[in-house]
């Protein structure tokens, strides 16, 4: 049997990264020939382990800035014949200095390299030299989502969300951030009212100033994009029929999507890697809208269930007439059975476990050759909405992808 280390670190504070970590172990696990086991990347140096490992798993990069990373290289974990297996996330690019710190250790080792969507594998494949990268969703689990009746429902909208029931609700649930576009999203917002005043939107998550255009090489001030937001809000009276509900998990968050008509995200990341929110979404019975944008593209639902936007530029600035938010109508139940058939089969822990398992006990793995020479002379100050790429539909660094 095949033995393999998951490597973790539970410092990790991002709820999106420790969700899909979660949820990869127990793909992992579901692998009949491999034994796998998942260790704290802290207590590496502690180990009494004397035979290297076939496949070492690294799906969250913050353990490689850890000192007791270098342990792995050690021959009592490490030989020759050991593969790496690396998930790429939606912080790849974030991460770079990190990854080029790992560069000469990597060199002739095998390595297999997952990234969740055709868009973010595209970006991905400029950085490596001539190495195989396969697409692989994160997968999700679909044992922890719960249905809800209509009343449990009813009762929750008006007692914690304090609505009415015949409010409209668009949600949209993630980091409130700049990359995810939540001005624009607002000010969509604002525009649909004038059509139905009825609608109200839900923004569930933690605030961040990652990439705010008013910062490049500055150090963010903390909550200065929250500000923005709050000062959109006042000055288009939104107060009303805009709530803030800060990060939620579990059985809430399942409640607040199910109290929900229609989800929504205006997304455009340059990293935007997969979307655990729009299929758990989907999963649970809601219509949405999203940017046809990174890893939304490999999204396949029909029109009803799902409508794209597509994102247009002009002399380098985004179209916001293209962000315009439709009060889309209930799913039926027959739709709404397809598209859990759908994902079942394209996200369940089963099915990535399965797909993985075809993947890294396939026996002709790529070694390492190096980083290009573009992924090692860009700099994260340079990023800048400028150009498109209307074949990957992602944000480029200035001067990068060229």
């Amino acid at each position: 049997m095949n033995k393999a280390f998951f490597l973790e670190s539970k410092d990790q504070q991002i709820a999106s990264v420790s969700k899909i970590t979660k949820n990869l172990y127990r793909a992992y696990k579901k692998i009949a020939q491999l034994h796998t086991v998942k260790i704290d990347i802290k207590n590496l140096p502690k180990l009494n382990h004397s035979n290297a490992l076939d496949f070492i798993i690294i799906t969250d990069l913050a353990v490689i800035s850890h000192p007791e990373f270098d342990f792995i290289f050690n021959e009592r974990f490490c030989s020759n014949k050991s593969t790496f297996i690396i998930h790429a996330m939606g912080d790849f690019f974030r991460k770079k200095e990190l990854l080029i710190r790992l560069e000469e250790k990597l060199l002739g080792k095998k390595l297999i390299l997952f990234s969740p969507s055709h868009a973010h594998q595209s970006l991905i494949k400029k950085c490596f030299a001539n190495l195989k990268i396969s697409v692989l969703p994160f997968p999700i689990n679909l044992d922890e989502i719960t249905s809800f009746n209509s009343k449990e429902l009813i009762q929750f909208k008006v007692n914690y969300l304090k609505l009415k029931p015949e409010d409209y609700i668009f949600v949209y649930a993630g980091r409130i951030s700049c990359q995810k576009k939540i001005l624009e999203l607002l000010m969509a917002f604002k525009e649909h009212l004038e059509v139905n005043p009825k609608a109200k939107l839900l923004l569930v998550g933690d605030l961040d100033n990652l990439e705010n255009p008013t910062f490049y090489d500055k150090l963010p001030i903390p909550g200065n994009y929250f500000f923005e937001i709050t000062k959109l809000i006042k000055e288009n009276n939104l107060q009303a029929s805009v709530k803030f509900l800060r990060n939620q998990s579990g059985t809430k968050l399942q409640k607040i999507i199910q109290c929900s008509d229609s989800f929504v995200s205006l997304s455009l990341y340059h990293d935007e890697d997969f979307g655990f929110f729009p299929i758990e979404s989907i999963y649970m019975g809601l219509p949405g809208q999203l940017t046809n944008w990174g890893g939304f593209k490999d999204l396949d639902f029909n029109k009803r269930t799902l409508e794209k936007i597509k994102i247009s530029f002009n002399k380098g600035y985004i179209n916001s007439e293209n962000f315009k938010l439709i009060s889309k109508k209930p799913l039926s139940k027959t739709q709404i059975n397809n598209n859990r058939r759908k994902i079942i089969l394209n996200y369940s822990i089963n099915s990535i476990s399965k797909k993985l398992s075809k993947e890294i006990l396939n026996l002709n793995v790529c070694r390492f050759k190096g980083f290009s020479l573009r992924f090692k002379s860009f700099t994260l100050s340079s990023l800048f909405i400028d150009e498109i790429d209307h074949k990957e539909y992602s944000y480029f660094y200035k001067g990068f992808w060229k």
